[in-house]
């Protein structure tokens, strides 16, 4: 559990007010520093907001956050219009994408590119399931051999002892017949019954004693059985243990659903068809009912139809501010205040709701006939349990509400009707290629060696979730990085892995440097003179603003058009 490390000095949260209606303006707030800010005094650190001010010093109680959130989110299950919030129709640049439809064109020109890169990845896939499952073949026989060197073929001893009991068994019932096979019509015994190996019967015994000896027999026979039985099945847990914990298991092969998964993500995606929209969701980790940072990645083909060498994306970033005091540190670290593509917006949940539930009516929901030749798709790592947090705080999906659905499966990826939306989880597409060893993001990135900072802040993670499902799905970054030689990039994972077992994680010198001078700079910036140059910050940051209404945060993103 994580708790308030602070002394508070109130019995109920912070109380803040604004400076204005709308927070401070797009064009006059201050874009770095502290003019202007409240610093909220924390366990972990201080937590700067431009255009909010706290008329208490300290702290509130990680209770009192926890039950303003709940509150907030209480008071969403009030009717409101839902599907009507859409800002961005009203903005010119926004309703001209609307208008543009997808090139049928275009998409004759890739599909014969993509096919024949299709065909290359089955073959390639399939020579690794094939060379794996032999090394797993290999490796079961071998345990074999050794279980038998040292127990014997227990189950060519099973089946003779199961079979000379039933020889038995038949016997004792021609002899002494139960109940119910008195009415039936038993064979004689033969000679060879009576000089049978395992029991015979001597000269001049009579029935009833070789009766009995054979039930003692049969009895010693039972207990040998369970025996043979319990050592079997241990014969059979090493195997399974074996082909659970072999490495590398390649599951993904030509036919398999694994690979139909990725055949089909790649192929949305390599058609440049996709609206993307990317989700992180970041929780309080002492209530994972909690959320307390919503990040937001979309990548609109219709924005990157001009040849460009970098892709445009809408990145946003929210902060409840319910929940703005609540800080994880026991789990993970907590990287609330370390955006790194603009600024962070400070919204009351209500608002937080509408700003992405206008998202996701104009990206999500088409209106146009040209809108309807476009695809969709929510995109995230492990996005179904986003998914789900979104819905508790009130935000509605396509598919849940509207007349489409959600396709976590993408069977419909193939011929993808008007109202259908998407779901590409880069963990799934990790796991369906090698496994779940090293499936977390950060590792994923590194894995594949593209540049990452501050995970586990919501606007970043969506930001490279997005950014890693682009590059699972780019024919050349997959041709140039060798990801179709699935035993290679595992053996690497098996390589990091052992690395970080025995290394110890790396920690830049220059954050120390970095606290160091932050406090020193934060007195210079208040008047006090300091005669040494500063030395040059680690990372720049857009910070946190407060806005009254996330219409007001949205507006604030259009100062480039």
């Amino acid at each position: 559990m994580v708790s308030d490390s602070c002394n508070n000095s109130g019995d109920s949260g912070a109380h803040y007010e604004r400076r204005n209606g709308s927070g401070a303006g797009h064009r006059n707030r201050p874009r770095s520093g502290h003019n202007g800010a409240l610093v909220t005094r924390l366990g972990s650190g201080t937590l700067p907001v431009r255009g909010l001010i706290n008329d208490k010093t300290g702290t509130s109680k990680v209770k009192g956050c926890v039950e303003a959130f709940m509150g907030a989110r209480a008071q969403l299950n009030t009717p409101w219009d839902r599907a009507g919030c859409n800002w961005l129709d009203g903005v010119a640049y926004y309703a001209q994408l609307r208008k543009t439809a997808f090139s049928k064109e275009l998409d004759l020109l890739r599909a014969p590119m993509i096919d024949a890169y299709l065909a290359d990845m089955r073959q390639k896939f399939d020579a690794s399931y094939k060379q794996s499952r032999a090394a797993l073949e290999a490796k079961v026989a071998q345990l074999e051999r050794d279980w038998y060197a040292v127990h014997g073929d227990v189950h060519a001893k099973l089946e003779t002892l199961l079979e000379d009991r039933r020889v038995l068994k038949r016997i004792s019932d021609t002899i002494a017949p139960t109940r119910k096979k008195k009415s039936l019509r038993l064979p004689a015994l033969t000679k060879e019954d009576r000089a049978i190996s395992t029991c015979p019967q001597t000269k001049g015994m009579k029935d009833t004693i070789w009766f009995e000896a054979i039930q003692k027999k049969m009895l010693a026979m039972d207990g040998t059985i369970k025996l043979l039985e319990t050592e079997q099945k241990m014969l059979a847990d090493e195997r399974s243990c074996v082909r659970k914990n072999f490495w590398p298991a390649v599951e993904a092969y030509p036919g398999s659903n694994e690979f139909a998964y990725l055949e089909k993500c790649i192929r949305l995606m390599a058609s440049q068809k996709v609206v993307c929209f990317c989700l992180d969701i970041e929780a309080f980790e002492a209530n994972q009912r909690v959320v307390t940072e919503i990040g937001i990645s979309i990548y609109d083909p219709r924005e990157n139809m001009v040849p460009s060498m970098v892709p445009i994306t809408k990145n946003y970033h929210l902060i409840i501010e319910e929940s703005l005091e609540l800080r994880n540190q026991k789990w993970v670290c907590d990287y609330k205040d370390c955006y790194l593509l603009g600024e962070s917006y400070v919204l009351k949940l209500k608002e937080c709701v509408q700003f992405i539930q206008s998202l996701i009516n104009y990206y999500l929901v088409p209106v146009t006939d040209e809108d309807k030749t476009w695809s969709r798709a929510f995109v995230g790592h492990h996005v179904s349990g986003d998914l789900k947090w979104l819905e508790t705080i009130g935000v509605k999906f396509p598919g849940r509400g509207y007349e489409g659905r959600l396709d976590h499966t993408l069977f419909l990826a193939d011929h993808p009707g008007d109202m259908d939306v998407f779901v590409l989880d880069t963990e799934q597409f990790y796991r369906k290629s090698y496994g779940e060893k090293g499936s977390s993001l950060g590792k994923i990135l590194r894995l594949f060696e593209i540049p990452h900072a501050f995970l586990h802040n919501a606007g970043n993670d969506a930001y490279y979730t997005l950014y890693l499902f682009m590059k699972f799905c780019d024919i050349n970054f997959r041709r140039i990085s060798g990801m179709d030689d699935v035993l290679k990039v595992m053996a690497q994972v098996k390589v990091w892995g052992e690395r970080d077992l025995r290394e110890p994680k790396v920690v830049p010198m220059s954050y120390a440097i970095s606290i160091d001078e932050a406090s020193k700079n934060w007195g210079h910036r208040k008047g006090v003179k300091n005669s040494r140059k500063d030395r040059v910050c680690q990372t720049e940051f857009g910070g946190l603003t407060y806005f009254g209404t996330g219409k007001d945060a949205f507006s604030s993103t259009l100062s480039t058009f």
